[in-house]
Protein backbone atom coordinates (compact mmCIF):
# COMPACT_ATOMS: atom_id res chain seq x y z
CA UNK A 1 0.00 0.00 0.00
CA UNK A 2 0.98 3.74 -0.70
CA UNK A 3 1.33 7.02 0.74
CA UNK A 4 0.58 10.57 -0.58
CA UNK A 5 3.08 13.22 0.37
CA UNK A 6 1.64 16.81 0.30
CA UNK A 7 3.14 20.01 0.85
CA UNK A 8 0.61 22.49 1.46
CA UNK A 9 1.89 26.37 1.33
CA UNK A 10 -0.14 29.63 1.47
CA UNK A 11 -0.29 33.16 2.60
CA UNK A 12 -1.31 33.44 6.39
CA UNK A 13 -2.12 36.60 9.18
CA UNK A 14 0.79 37.98 9.86
CA UNK A 15 0.37 37.08 13.50
CA UNK A 16 0.21 33.56 12.79
CA UNK A 17 3.93 32.87 13.42
CA UNK A 18 3.61 34.08 16.58
CA UNK A 19 0.42 32.44 17.52
CA UNK A 20 1.29 29.04 16.16
CA UNK A 21 5.07 28.96 17.68
CA UNK A 22 6.35 27.28 14.71
CA UNK A 23 9.81 25.58 16.15
CA UNK A 24 11.94 27.11 13.29
CA UNK A 25 14.87 24.48 12.01
CA UNK A 26 15.49 21.49 14.38
CA UNK A 27 18.68 21.21 16.26
CA UNK A 28 19.89 18.07 13.89
CA UNK A 29 19.13 20.27 10.61
CA UNK A 30 22.99 21.80 10.26
CA UNK A 31 24.34 18.83 11.05
CA UNK A 32 22.20 17.05 8.18
CA UNK A 33 22.92 19.00 5.90
CA UNK A 34 26.55 18.93 6.49
CA UNK A 35 26.13 14.99 6.66
CA UNK A 36 25.35 15.67 2.94
CA UNK A 37 27.97 18.43 1.69
CA UNK A 38 30.44 15.73 2.99
CA UNK A 39 28.78 12.91 0.44
CA UNK A 40 28.11 14.69 -2.55
CA UNK A 41 27.80 11.20 -4.26
CA UNK A 42 25.22 9.63 -1.94
CA UNK A 43 22.78 7.14 -3.36
CA UNK A 44 19.27 8.00 -4.18
CA UNK A 45 18.50 6.07 -1.13
CA UNK A 46 20.56 7.42 1.46
CA UNK A 47 19.23 10.64 -0.21
CA UNK A 48 15.69 9.64 0.56
CA UNK A 49 16.96 7.83 4.20
CA UNK A 50 18.26 11.27 5.05
CA UNK A 51 15.19 13.31 4.01
CA UNK A 52 12.59 11.18 5.82
CA UNK A 53 14.44 12.33 8.88
CA UNK A 54 13.87 15.88 8.34
CA UNK A 55 10.26 16.28 8.71
CA UNK A 56 9.15 17.69 12.57
CA UNK A 57 8.01 14.90 14.17
CA UNK A 58 6.34 16.48 17.24
CA UNK A 59 2.87 15.31 18.01
CA UNK A 60 2.02 18.17 19.40
CA UNK A 61 2.80 20.20 15.88
CA UNK A 62 0.05 17.89 13.73
CA UNK A 63 -2.51 20.48 15.45
CA UNK A 64 -0.88 23.05 14.51
CA UNK A 65 -0.72 21.86 10.96
CA UNK A 66 -4.04 21.95 10.59
CA UNK A 67 -4.40 24.99 11.91
CA UNK A 68 -2.59 26.81 9.77
CA UNK A 69 -4.43 24.78 6.81
CA UNK A 70 -7.58 26.23 8.37
CA UNK A 71 -5.98 30.16 7.92
CA UNK A 72 -6.18 28.86 3.94
CA UNK A 73 -9.95 28.37 3.69
CA UNK A 74 -11.48 31.18 1.47
CA UNK A 75 -7.75 32.84 0.12
CA UNK A 76 -7.89 33.30 -3.43
CA UNK A 77 -5.47 31.15 -5.49
CA UNK A 78 -2.25 33.04 -6.18
CA UNK A 79 -2.33 33.08 -2.06
CA UNK A 80 -2.11 29.15 -1.83
CA UNK A 81 -0.95 25.82 -3.49
CA UNK A 82 -1.36 22.28 -3.00
CA UNK A 83 0.71 19.41 -4.38
CA UNK A 84 -0.09 15.77 -3.66
CA UNK A 85 2.04 13.34 -5.12
CA UNK A 86 1.48 9.22 -4.45
CA UNK A 87 4.49 7.53 -3.38
CA UNK A 88 6.94 11.09 -2.88
CA UNK A 89 7.41 13.89 -1.17
CA UNK A 90 7.52 17.26 -3.13
CA UNK A 91 9.46 18.69 -1.29
CA UNK A 92 11.86 15.69 -1.41
CA UNK A 93 11.87 16.24 -5.16
CA UNK A 94 13.00 19.75 -4.65
CA UNK A 95 15.28 19.72 -2.56
CA UNK A 96 17.56 16.65 -4.52
CA UNK A 97 17.16 19.21 -7.32
CA UNK A 98 18.93 22.04 -5.41
CA UNK A 99 21.53 20.05 -3.26
CA UNK A 100 22.25 21.42 0.16
CA UNK A 101 22.92 24.58 -0.22
CA UNK A 102 20.29 25.37 -2.40
CA UNK A 103 17.84 23.81 0.67
CA UNK A 104 19.70 26.02 3.41
CA UNK A 105 18.07 29.01 1.93
CA UNK A 106 14.90 27.77 1.58
CA UNK A 107 12.18 28.64 3.98
CA UNK A 108 12.07 26.85 7.33
CA UNK A 109 12.94 23.12 7.40
CA UNK A 110 11.52 20.12 5.13
CA UNK A 111 9.12 22.80 3.55
CA UNK A 112 7.89 23.56 6.62
CA UNK A 113 7.71 26.95 8.06
CA UNK A 114 5.09 29.97 9.48
CA UNK A 115 7.11 33.79 8.75
CA UNK A 116 5.75 36.67 9.75
CA UNK A 117 5.55 39.82 7.34
CA UNK A 118 8.98 40.89 7.93
CA UNK A 119 10.82 37.88 7.46
CA UNK A 120 9.04 37.05 4.40
CA UNK A 121 10.12 40.51 3.10
CA UNK A 122 13.44 40.16 4.38
CA UNK A 123 13.99 36.44 3.02
CA UNK A 124 12.38 37.04 -0.03
CA UNK A 125 15.40 37.72 -2.33
CA UNK A 126 17.71 34.60 -1.07
CA UNK A 127 14.64 32.31 -1.74
CA UNK A 128 13.85 33.96 -5.65
CA UNK A 129 17.66 33.49 -5.81
CA UNK A 130 17.64 29.50 -5.30
CA UNK A 131 13.93 28.93 -6.90
CA UNK A 132 14.66 31.48 -9.93
CA UNK A 133 17.03 30.11 -11.52
CA UNK A 134 17.53 30.40 -14.99
CA UNK A 135 19.19 28.12 -18.18
CA UNK A 136 21.36 25.57 -18.06
CA UNK A 137 21.42 25.95 -13.68
CA UNK A 138 17.06 25.55 -14.42
CA UNK A 139 17.41 22.52 -16.35
CA UNK A 140 19.47 20.72 -14.38
CA UNK A 141 17.51 21.41 -11.47
CA UNK A 142 14.42 20.40 -13.16
CA UNK A 143 16.27 17.28 -15.12
CA UNK A 144 16.91 16.10 -10.84
CA UNK A 145 13.90 16.83 -9.58
CA UNK A 146 12.14 14.82 -12.20
CA UNK A 147 14.57 11.96 -12.00
CA UNK A 148 13.67 11.68 -8.37
CA UNK A 149 9.65 11.63 -8.89
CA UNK A 150 10.48 9.26 -11.59
CA UNK A 151 12.58 6.70 -8.71
CA UNK A 152 9.91 7.60 -5.93
CA UNK A 153 6.52 8.25 -6.68
CA UNK A 154 4.83 8.10 -10.32
CA UNK A 155 7.13 10.29 -12.12
CA UNK A 156 6.42 14.05 -13.07
CA UNK A 157 5.93 15.89 -15.86
CA UNK A 158 7.44 19.15 -17.26
CA UNK A 159 4.55 20.95 -15.81
CA UNK A 160 4.53 19.29 -12.36
CA UNK A 161 8.46 19.70 -12.11
CA UNK A 162 7.99 23.60 -12.70
CA UNK A 163 5.21 24.24 -10.30
CA UNK A 164 8.14 22.89 -7.14
CA UNK A 165 10.09 26.20 -7.89
CA UNK A 166 7.50 28.66 -9.30
CA UNK A 167 4.46 28.27 -6.93
CA UNK A 168 6.47 28.10 -3.57
CA UNK A 169 7.95 31.87 -5.24
CA UNK A 170 4.42 32.13 -6.24
CA UNK A 171 3.08 32.42 -2.51
CA UNK A 172 5.85 33.99 -0.84
CA UNK A 173 5.33 37.42 -3.62
CA UNK A 174 1.43 37.51 -2.53
CA UNK A 175 2.47 37.47 0.71
CA UNK A 176 4.86 40.12 0.40
CA UNK A 177 2.87 42.52 -1.71
CA UNK A 178 0.06 41.77 0.55
CA UNK A 179 2.19 42.39 3.77
CA UNK A 180 1.25 39.43 5.39
CA UNK A 181 2.78 35.88 6.56
CA UNK A 182 3.31 32.84 5.00
CA UNK A 183 3.28 29.12 6.16
CA UNK A 184 4.50 25.87 4.48
CA UNK A 185 3.30 22.28 5.74
CA UNK A 186 4.19 18.60 4.67
CA UNK A 187 2.07 16.09 5.43
CA UNK A 188 1.75 12.32 4.31
CA UNK A 189 -1.81 10.40 4.55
Amino acid sequence: MGHHGWWMLGVVPDGAAAAVGWPGRPVGAAGALAWWREHPAADRDELRVLFESWGHQEKELEEARWELLGLLEGRPERERWVCGLRKAFPFHALAFALGPDGVERLPGWAGEFVWDAGRVRERLPAVEAVLGVTGAAREAAFGRAARWLAWYGDGGGAAEVAELFEAPLRVLRAAADAGEGAMGVEMVF
